[in-house]
């Protein structure tokens, strides 16, 4: 697998010039040893990680470590993710959306109730959503069971009497019966999560016939 990532960075390297930039931003671990092709780079370059590293494999973490320590700076989401033994400059940017870019404007009633009406979901119930890449560790396995959960008469009467005699919200308080309700799942695939199309693959075979759940990508 090393062997791959390596050979798989130098290929990348070989259609790139980026030697006279001033500055070069590479996203994740998948990418990062691009700069070691790139022995005469004029610019900065900085490291852009996007997971989490506060508990990383050892081997792992080592062998990205002696690619990640060449770059100029490296940019985590919070503290708590950098690195005491990254020896570069460290700088916390927290995650950010761009409020003007076309995916983030508001959109009509009409655009929305054509966009649902396409995908043949109904305008008029309840919509649980999860919207993002197809992703075991954002665990739509976990979100389709809500789903479930919520139109199962039995699980709500179980919790209603669970918590009776203790806390209760104004959800377990005011339904003793299942929810009529949606499920969407969108997202997209992309192009560096192979493991993606099985997610969504599993996540359908899950769903069956239920044509109240939606898988959108």
């Amino acid at each position: 697998m090393l062997e791959s990532y390596i050979r798989t960075n130098k290929e990348n390297a070989n259609q790139l010039d980026l030697d006279d930039a001033d500055f070069v931003i590479v996203h994740d671990p998948q990418p990062a040893a691009l700069i070691n092709h790139f022995p005469n780079r004029k610019g900065k370059w900085i490291w852009r990680c996007h997971i989490d590293l506060s508990t990383p494999d050892p081997k792992v973490w080592e062998f990205l470590k002696t690619h990640v320590s060449k770059y100029d700076a490296a940019v985590f989401h919070i503290e708590q993710f950098t690195k005491i033994d990254l020896p570069i400059k460290q700088f916390v940017i927290p995650p950010s959306i761009d409020p003007l870019s076309e995916k983030n404007r508001d959109l009509t009633n009409a655009e929305i109730e054509s966009v649902l009406k396409s995908f043949d979901i109904d305008t008029e119930k309840p919509i649980i959503s999860q919207i993002g890449r197809f992703d075991s560790l954002k665990d739509p396995q976990g979100v389709l069971k809500v789903h479930q959960h919520l139109r199962n008469h039995k699980f709500f009467s179980e919790i209603y009497h669970l918590l009776k005699n203790g806390l209760k919200t104004d959800v377990i308080q005011s339904r003793k019966t299942e929810i009529d309700c949606q499920l969407i799942l969108a997202g997209g695939l992309p192009h560096d999560d192979p493991e993606g199309l099985q997610v969504c693959k599993d996540l359908q075979k899950k769903i069956g016939k239920n044509r109240d759940a939606h898988i959108l990508c």
